[in-house]
């Protein structure tokens, strides 16, 4: 798909971009970071089948470790990050790795669905720069972005989020992987990487043991449906935004 231009768009669509790393990846050998590149590709293709609408072109893989993917709506940014990240460390090539993640929002002047590298603006360069960032620290995710309504997202959402998909073991982080593509606890339990070490599949009962620890439905979603709102420019509920209380969350 050839290149498009948004120069002379009169308003600006608003994109997210997402560029991460894998923590630890010299750490693991060349197959298996092989093998969890390929599978976060995989789990981002079922992902897109989920948000049609949402997702640009594939998940890119550069530099070794890195990978890109690009969003036409920031609304489902945060669902996106925390699925990513729940897919690396989940891959039975992970060895417990982890991903870092930085989120850009912003215009686009330059989008190559195909080739995201060859793609040019604000919300590539803010993503690059997030990225970049969180080498610096302890939390693996930050976003950048040009609307200062978000900025309560990157001081207080992330880092609170981040010290919950930090603790998720890899069993927890396959649940809330399957959640979020809409699998029964079943359809998780059958899955592959499910297995126990003896090659049996654990029962659905305790998919919703591991499922439940994550407190996702008490904890985890609600705070990402209200990120959602506030991301693709809707107030959440109960939540009054004036210009004593720009950020809203």
């Amino acid at each position: 798909m050839p290149s498009i231009s948004k120069e002379n768009s009169e308003s600006p669509q608003v994109y997210a971009v997402l560029t991460g790393d894998v923590i630890g990846s010299r750490q693991l050998s060349a197959s298996q970071l092989q093998d969890l590149l390929s599978d976060m590709k995989d789990f981002w293709d079922k992902f897109s089948e989920n948000f049609p609408d949402q997702v640009i072109g594939n998940l890119e893989v550069f530099r070794g470790d890195g990978w890109q993917v690009a969003l036409s709506s920031p609304a489902c940014a945060l669902e996106a990050a925390v699925f990513l990240r729940a897919v690396s460390k989940a891959s039975p090539a992970s060895d417990h790795s982890d991903s870092r993640v930085g989120i850009g929002i912003g215009a686009v002047e330059v989008l190559n669905p195909a080739h995201l590298a060859e793609s040019q603006g604000d919300a590539f360069e803010a993503s690059g720069d997030a990225l970049a960032l969180t080498s610096k620290g302890k939390i693996r995710w930050k976003l950048l972005a040009q609307s200062k309504e978000f900025t309560s997202l990157d001081l207080f959402t992330l880092p609170v989020l981040d010290l919950a998909v930090s603790s998720w073991s890899a069993v927890e982080s396959f649940a809330v992987v399957g959640e979020i593509l809409g699998w029964t606890q079943e359809e998780t339990a059958l899955h592959l990487w499910a297995q126990k070490n003896d090659g049996s599949s654990p029962t659905p009962q305790a998919v919703g043991k591991a499922f439940r620890r994550t407190f996702w439905k008490s904890h985890i979603h609600p705070v990402l449906a209200a990120a959602s709102l506030l991301l693709g420019g809707k107030q959440p509920s109960g939540v009054v935004m004036n210009e004593n209380n720009p950020e809203g969350l």
